[in-house]
């Protein structure tokens, strides 16, 4: 087989950069594997706590779930119950950021043409930042790229590959930062790598090596460039109290589904104990996006403390099957519904245009009457919210 019928087999094979990396890892803690981490610590299974199913019904007691209750008539009494807690943020369209350019290195730049390798050190503020690539030449040629220590990836060039050298990744819901200070360099080249690389990479075999040992090719003939952005975080507020790892949520104002703009405008968090919540949401001249959160209830470590002769031994148990025996005893699922309308789980939200598993996104010009309500299990056990965003510009 020849090099070339390798890279073909292996053509959609790429390795995230560490940039990217970051920010996804950051929103898949919010989404449907967000609670799993939780499993190691005291008190596992949230995640399947708030699994986020519509079935079971009502209970109030650490009885397993029972049979589904009825979807609410849309001519019932719409009421707002007692206790709950509206939280608004004050952080306007002009307060937010987008993506700032760091660097911007092609061939096709004076000072870099005919040069093999591309590379920027560029500020590292612990913000979350992205690499955007190109590579504009024959298939037979590669492009790789290293980020700092350890990141990187790699993609086949294309004869008609995009130079915008946009954003590739959205910004995430939640606020992101680690200790900044230093630098990060970022390097790039076109290469034609070795069968025995690509035989490895294709086998999925373990450590392939450094992408650093990959040769460049010499003055190719190629266009490629990379550009470097950085986004600065602003928080919006902090949502609920135990996200499941005893930190509550801490929300981004800003954040974007497939570069549309979302600005946070409120939270309405349940009453203590409660098995219902309900906003209504005026006529607006933008889209409504609401989302609901979920974290850890103070009943929780009770419940499975309770029920600790019902479940196997959680250091010696798969941690999937220990979270499902969790679930059955002390499980809760919650139901929303729009409008009087029920709203179904999404297995991928984004997807759907929004950013947990229970979301949706409302028309502008009426009113909208919003509740979520727990279908099984007991209230105790869990601690949620529901989120609103306004559509805006990108700034």
């Amino acid at each position: 087989m020849s090099d070339l019928d390798r890279l073909h087999e292996v053509a959609d094979v790429v390795w995230p950069p560490a940039f990217e990396e970051l920010l996804e890892t950051r929103r898949r803690r919010t989404r449907r594997a967000r609670l799993a981490t939780a499993s190691t610590l005291a008190v596992a299974g949230i995640a399947a706590v708030v699994s986020l199913v519509a079935a079971g019904g009502n209970l109030r007691t650490d009885a397993p779930p029972v049979a589904p209750s009825p979807t609410p008539s849309p001519t019932e009494r719409f009421e707002i119950p007692a206790g709950q807690q509206t939280t608004t943020s004050d952080v306007g369209p002009a307060d937010v950021h987008g993506f700032d350019v760091l660097a911007t290195v092609t061939n096709t730049q004076p000072e870099h043409r005919h040069d093999s390798v591309l590379s920027a050190t560029v500020p590292d503020s612990g913000s979350a930042a992205a690499v955007s690539t190109y590579c504009r030449g024959g298939s037979d040629l590669w492009f790789f790229y290293d980020v700092g220590e350890g990141g990187g990836g790699f993609d086949r060039c294309s004869p008609d590959a995009d130079t915008t050298l946009a954003p590739s990744i959205d910004i995430g819901e939640l606020t992101f930062a680690e200790p900044g200070g230093g630098t990060r360099t970022v390097r790039m080249w076109v290469a034609r790598p070795s069968a025995a690389f690509l035989d490895c990479v294709h086998g999925n075999s373990g450590d392939c090596g450094s992408l650093s040992d990959i040769p460049p090719v010499v003055d190719p003939d190629a266009k490629f460039g990379f550009r470097v952005y950085d986004h600065e975080s602003v928080p919006a507020f902090e949502l609920l109290e135990d996200m499941g790892n005893g930190e509550p949520y801490h929300l981004e104002a800003l954040g974007t589904l497939d570069g549309v703009g979302w600005l946070v405008d409120r939270a309405v968090t349940a009453a203590p104990d409660a098995d219902r919540l309900a906003l209504e949401l005026p006529a607006s001249d933008s889209d409504y996006l609401v989302d609901v959160y979920t974290g850890k209830g103070p009943h929780l470590e009770h419940c499975v403390a309770q029920h600790s002769d019902e479940l196997s031994n959680r250091e010696s148990t798969d941690h999937n099957v220990y979270e499902a025996a969790v679930d059955k005893v002390c499980g809760v699922d919650l139901r929303l519904a729009v409008d009087g309308s029920t709203v179904s789980p999404d297995k991928d939200p984004q997807a759907a245009g929004h950013f947990m598993e229970l979301g949706a996104q409302l028309s502008p010009g009426t009113v909208h009457q919003v509740v979520v309500e727990v279908v099984r299990g007991d209230p105790r056990n869990i601690q949620y919210a529901v989120v609103v965003r306004n559509r805006t510009q990108m700034p």
